[in-house]
C-alpha cells in the first residue's frame, strides 16, 4: 500500500525579471506522501517533488519517465534535473538545468514558510536567484494543498 494520496494544489508565483513582473495563478492535481513528506505533482512534461525537512525546502524537477497507480517513477540521475534549496536568510548553492545541460547557481531565500499535516500543507517561499555576479531574477511562490475530498479557498 502506497502512503501517496491525492491532493488538489494550488500555485501562486510571481517572477520579476529585468523589470518584468509575470504572475501565474493555477489549479493542479498531485500526490501528497506525509510519510515521507513529499508533495508531487506534473507540469510542463516534468515531474516536480518538494521535499519539506523542517526549516529547508527541496525542489527538484526531473523528466517524467512514468506514472502507474498513483505512483511515481522518477530517474533521478537525469542530466534535466533542477534541484532548488530554501533556507531562510541563507545563500544555498543549486542545480539549473539548461538545454545546453546544468549551471551552478545561487538561492538567497528571503522568506521560507511552510506547514504540512497528514490531509495538507502550505508552502511561501520569497527567493533571488543569482549565477555569478548575474541576478536571474527575483521569485515568489506560494503553494496549498489539499487531499481532493476537501476545496482550496
Amino acid at each position: 500500500m502506497y502512503s501517496q494520496q491525492t491532493v488538489i494544489i494550488k500555485i501562486e508565483s510571481e517572477i520579476k525579471q529585468e523589470g518584468q513582473l509575470d504572475k501565474i495563478d493555477l489549479q493542479i492535481e498531485g500526490l501528497w506522501d506525509f510519510k515521507n513528506k513529499i508533495l508531487t505533482y506534473n507540469q510542463n512534461d516534468k515531474i516536480n517533488l518538494i521535499y519539506f525537512n523542517q526549516e529547508r525546502i527541496k525542489m527538484v524537477s526531473v523528466p517524467k519517465t512514468s506514472l502507474e497507480n498513483k505512483h511515481i517513477t522518477v530517474q533521478l540521475e537525469s542530466n534535466n534535473q533542477t534541484i532548488l534549496e530554501f533556507e531562510e536568510d541563507k545563500t544555498l548553492d543549486s542545480i539549473y538545468a539548461t538545454q545546453f545541460g546544468k549551471i551552478k547557481i545561487f538561492v538567497y531565500s528571503s522568506k521560507v514558510k511552510s506547514k504540512i499535516s497528514e490531509n495538507s500543507g502550505y508552502m511561501n517561499l520569497e527567493y533571488q536567484l543569482k549565477q555569478e555576479n548575474n541576478n536571474l531574477g527575483e521569485f515568489k511562490l506560494i503553494l496549498d494543498f489539499q487531499t481532493s475530498n476537501n476545496k482550496i479557498n
